[in-house]
């Protein structure tokens, strides 16, 4: 998914301070990923962080948060052979903890999980 894709996205989440965009398709080949699984991007917007240093540092943490806990996700999408691309955006403006942002990726991932268990249980 493009930047400028974001504003169509199939679904949005909330939770906390990460805003989710996601994008799914089963058989549509301008959507399949290198991997052809899952593929992510993030953002920190420069209105609440005019210096890159404090930008990058959350899109660190927001990537480690989700390089750590992707793997049920991937496990399920290859299962259901599901290509995703999931584009985060951070939405709050002070720097949150580590521990902050790693929770609000868990809740996320989780309603995703949910999500496509529902709807590979319904395909089956």
């Amino acid at each position: 998914m493009r930047v400028e894709e974001v504003g169509t996205a199939s679904e949005k989440h909330a939770v906390e301070d990460l805003n989710l965009s996601v994008e799914r398709s089963g058989d549509d080949e301008r959507l399949l990923n290198v991997d052809g699984i899952l593929h992510m991007g993030v953002s920190v917007g420069k209105r609440h962080f005019k210096r890159a240093v404090d930008r990058n540092l959350l899109k660190r943490r927001i990537r480690e948060a989700y390089r750590k806990q992707k793997h049920e996700l991937k496990e399920i999408l290859t299962a259901s052979g599901i290509s995703m691309d999931i584009f985060f955006v951070y939405s709050n403006a002070r720097i949150s903890e580590y521990a902050e942002i790693e929770s609000a990726m868990q809740q996320g991932l989780t309603v995703l999980q949910e999500k496509l268990k529902i709807q590979t249980s319904k395909n089956v």
